[in-house]
């Protein structure tokens, strides 16, 4: 626990140790405090401006995926596009030919039904 001067003599006793080690910090110990300071922010810039620089990487990076994904876009409507017009023209075909067969068939059964009314 601290404890708190009684006397006159004890008061200028630790006020000249408290004044000799004030006095003493700020004269020597203040330069180096000043040089670790601005060492230690140093340091932090270093750090920030390695930072910057991931951030500018990762930027350049998403920028290049993003055209990528657009060029990766376009040509998947292209093929997209190629592959409905081809399903489009089977389609197309596909029905003509079931045309077709219903005309056959529809004149199958006419001609068995007149075949049949006949004999």
């Amino acid at each position: 626990m601290w404890q708190f001067p009684n006397t006159l003599l004890q008061s200028l006793v630790y006020s000249g140790i408290m004044e000799a080690m004030r006095e003493h910090w700020t004269d020597d110990r203040m330069d180096d405090l000043v040089k670790r300071v601005d060492a230690g922010f140093a340091q932090v810039d270093t750090r920030f401006a390695q930072i910057d620089e991931r951030f500018a990487q990762v930027h350049a990076d998403i920028t290049a995926l993003r055209i990528d994904g657009k060029e990766l876009a376009r040509e998947l409507r292209a093929e997209n596009e190629a592959l409905r017009s081809k399903i489009d023209t089977r389609f197309d075909a596909l029905n003509r030919r079931f045309d077709a067969l219903v005309l056959t068939l529809i004149a199958a059964i006419l001609a068995g039904f007149f075949g049949t009314i006949i004999t």
